[in-house]
């Protein structure tokens, strides 16, 4: 059935955001602030294009999200056939809360 909670201080989210190279690997890394606990994370990447990308260019991008603790980490890679000039950002999500007891 329904859990009951204390209604503590609002979420806070996290955002790291970095860009992407053509041929490259960035790793980026979002973490809860000391006193609070990870509720939820989430990786994402975009191309900052008019047109909405097709499949060849979303495969082209692969992440891989590990969470530890408070602590998200987020390793991308992009495919060296991605056009240099081609804008890719990759976010790091950390949904935070208060520890309450």
């Amino acid at each position: 059935g329904p859990t009951a909670f204390v209604p503590a201080k609002p979420l806070d989210r996290r955002v790291v955001e970095r860009g992407l190279v053509a041929g490259g690997t960035v790793r980026a890394v979002s973490r809860c602030p000391a006193g609070t606990r990870l509720l939820g994370s989430d990786a994402s990447f975009g191309f900052r294009v008019q047109q909405e990308p097709g499949a060849s260019l979303l495969n082209a991008v692969r992440v891989r999200r590990v969470v530890a603790g408070r602590t998200v980490t987020a390793v991308a890679t992009v495919a060296a056939s991605v056009p240099q000039r081609l804008p890719v950002r990759l976010q790091v999500h950390a949904l935070c809360t208060r520890v309450t007891r």
